[in-house]
C-alpha cells in the first residue's frame, strides 16, 4: 500500500490532456531496448510493444520479454477454444480467469513490477490486470480497464455483460494516499474556486478527492502502462531515490498525462529542489522543469526565487560567467510565460553586468546591462548602473564624433534615456566637446549647431550638470574663433553666453578681459 504526503500548496487549474509538458526527447532511457520500445510506440505507432513497455523497467528485459510473450501466447492458444458461441460468455471468462491465474499468479505482493509475474508468479492489481488485458487481446475479447480509488481493475464484454475481472481485494496493489495530500489537492481546488466550501462540508474531503483526483472513464492498456511506471516511481519516492522517481514519473506521464500524474510529477520536482543539492547545471534543468507547472500553481516569484538562488552560487560566489551562461539558458528554453522569460531575461543580464562591473570590466558590463535594458526599459536602478558603465567606456574618447554617435545609437535605442540627466550629462559633453573642435577646426556653422544642441539640452533640463571647464573650453574656442575674424561684438556675446552656463569659468572669464 502507498503512502504519500505532498507537501504543497498551490493552487490548481483545469486541465486539458495534449500539452507538451513531457516530450520524448525529455526522457532519460535506462536500456536501448527501453528507448526502441518508446520511440515504437510514439513514432512509428507500433501497438504491438506493450508487453515490452511493460517490461522496460527491468535493467535487462530481453530474455524477460521473450519468455513472457511465449508464455502469454502459449496460454492464450489453449484458452482460445474455450470460447464458443454455445457458451454464455460468463462461462467461458470463468474459464479464462481460473486458468490465468493458476498458470501465473502465486502470490500477492503490493510492491511489484511487472516482470516478478513471469518470474515468481508475485503480482499486485495493477501487474495482473496488465497480464489478463494481454491476453484478452489475444483472445479478441472486448474489455475495459477501470480505474478506482485504490484499486484497478478489468471487465470483459463492457455495457454488454459487464463481467468483473478482479485480481485482487480492491484495497491492494494500488496508490493510496494519505489524509494531509487529500486535503491539500481538495484546498487547492478551493482556491480556484473550481468547489465551494458547501460541498466539503456536505461530501467531505475522501469523497470529493475520489471524485475530482480520479478519472471515470474507462483507461487503456497504454494508460495502464503509465500506471505502471508511476508505481514505479512512486516505489523509488519511498527509498528517497528522487532522480529515478523523477525519471520514471515522467515516462508514466507520456502514456496517462492526466492531472493526476502532472500533480505528481510536479511535486518530484519540487521534493528534488528542496531536498536535494543538484550540481548548478542539474539545478537549472529542474527550475526549467518547475517552469512548466504555471497552470498548477508554480508562480513566476517561485522560478524567479530559485534563480536568484542559483545566481548566488554560480555567479556571485563562484564567479562562473560560462556555466551560469549554461544554467540560464537551459530555464529560459523550458519557460512558455513571456513576463516570466523577460524577468529572467533582465535578472540573468542585470547579475552578469553587475559581476563585470565590479571587476571594472566596463566594456562588458556595459553591453550585459544594455540587453537587460531591453527587457526593462523603465527600470531606474539598471538605468544608472549602466549609465555609469558607459561612462568609464568613453571617458577616454578624444574623437567627439564618436562619443556622439555612441550617445546617440543608445538613445535611439533605449528613448527612456531623454529623461535621464546623467545620460543628458554625457549627451552635453559629446555636444561640448564637439562644439571645441569645429570651431578650432574653422567650421564656424557645424560649431554653432553643436552650441545650439547643447544649449537646448540645458534650457530644457537645467539640472544637467554639464562640467564647467568644458563649457569653458568650448565657448573660449569659439570667442576666439570670432574675435581672429574681426567680430569683436560677437565674440564678446558668445563669452558673456558662456558664463550664464558657467559663471565665474576661469577660462572664460580671462577671455571676456582681453576681449574689453
Amino acid at each position: 500500500m502507498r503512502r504519500l504526503i505532498l507537501l504543497l500548496f498551490c493552487p490548481l487549474v483545469s486541465w486539458a490532456q495534449g500539452d507538451t509538458l513531457i516530450t520524448l526527447k525529455d526522457i532519460e532511457f535506462r536500456t536501448e531496448f527501453e528507448k526502441n520500445a518508446f520511440e515504437a510506440w510514439f513514432t512509428k505507432g507500433d501497438r504491438d510493444v506493450v508487453v515490452d513497455l511493460l517490461l522496460a523497467t527491468e535493467p535487462n528485459p530481453e530474455s524477460v520479454v521473450r519468455n513472457a510473450r511465449e508464455r502469454i501466447n502459449q496460454m492464450s492458444a489453449r484458452l482460445a477454444p474455450e470460447i464458443s458461441p454455445k457458451r454464455k460468455p460468463e462461462k467461458y471468462v470463468k474459464t479464462i480467469y481460473d486458468q490465468v491465474h493458476t498458470g501465473f499468479l502465486q502470490k500477492y505482493e503490493p510492491v511489484i513490477r511487472f516482470a516478478e509475474v513471469f518470474k515468481n508468479g508475485n503480482y499486485n492489481c495493477v501487474t495482473a490486470t496488465a497480464l489478463y488485458a494481454l491476453v484478452f487481446e489475444k483472445l479478441k475479447i472486448p474489455y475495459a480497464i477501470q480505474e478506482k480509488p485504490t484499486h484497478v481493475f478489468l471487465v470483459a464484454y463492457p455495457r454488454q455483460n459487464n463481467i468483473l475481472v478482479e485480481t485482487t481485494t480492491p484495497v491492494f496493489g494500488y496508490l493510496t494516499y494519505d489524509t494531509r495530500y487529500k486535503q491539500n489537492f481538495i484546498d487547492n481546488l478551493k482556491a480556484q474556486k473550481l468547489i465551494g466550501s458547501t460541498e466539503v462540508q456536505t461530501q467531505g474531503i475522501e469523497e470529493l478527492f475520489n471524485k475530482y483526483y480520479f478519472q471515470s472513464e474507462d483507461i487503456s492498456l497504454a494508460q495502464l502502462v503509465g500506471i505502471h511506471y508511476m508505481n514505479d516511481a512512486l516505489f523509488y519516492e519511498d527509498r528517497k531515490d528522487l532522480d529515478n522517481a523523477l525519471t520514471q514519473g515522467e515516462k508514466a506521464y507520456l502514456f496517462y498525462p492526466s492531472l493526476r500524474m502532472k500533480y505528481l510529477l510536479m511535486h518530484f520536482v519540487v521534493q528534488k529542489l528542496a531536498t536535494t543539492q543538484p550540481k548548478p547545471l542539474e539545478r537549472a534543468e529542474l527550475i526549467g522543469r518547475a517552469a512548466r507547472f504555471s497552470k498548477l500553481g508554480i508562480t513566476p516569484d517561485m522560478i524567479k526565487g530559485e534563480f536568484a538562488m542559483l545566481t548566488e552560487t554560480v555567479l556571485t560566489r563562484d564567479n562562473n560567467k560560462p556555466l551560469y551562461r549554461q544554467c540560464y539558458e537551459i530555464i529560459v528554453k523550458q519557460i512558455d510565460d513571456p513576463e516570466l522569460k523577460k524577468d529572467i531575461g533582465y535578472y540573468y543580464h542585470f547579475e552578469i553586468g553587475r559581476q563585470y562591473f565590479n571587476q571594472g570590466a566596463y566594456t562588458p558590463a556595459k553591453n550585459y546591462f544594455a540587453k537587460g535594458m531591453e527587457y526593462q526599459p523603465n527600470n531606474a536602478e539598471l538605468g544608472s548602473i549602466f549609465i555609469a558603465a558607459l561612462a568609464n567606456t568613453i571617458r577616454n574618447e578624444t574623437k567627439p564624433k564618436a562619443l556622439l554617435d555612441t550617445l546617440q545609437s543608445y538613445q535611439e535605442r533605449f528613448p527612456n534615456l531623454r529623461e535621464n540627466n546623467k545620460f543628458l550629462t554625457l549627451m552635453s559633453v559629446g555636444y561640448l566637446m564637439a562644439y571645441e573642435e569645429a570651431m578650432r577646426d574653422g567650421k564656424a556653422t557645424a560649431g554653432e549647431g553643436y552650441q545650439t544642441k547643447f544649449e537646448l539640452l540645458k534650457t530644457s533640463n537645467p539640472d544637467v550638470d554639464a562640467p564647467q571647464s568644458l563649457v569653458g573650453s568650448a565657448y573660449s574656442a569659439a570667442g576666439t574663433y570670432y574675435f581672429r575674424k574681426g567680430q569683436k561684438a560677437k565674440a564678446r556675446a558668445i563669452i558673456d553666453r558662456g558664463l550664464e552656463f558657467a559663471p565665474g569659468e576661469y577660462q572664460l572669464r580671462q577671455r571676456r578681459q582681453m576681449i574689453n
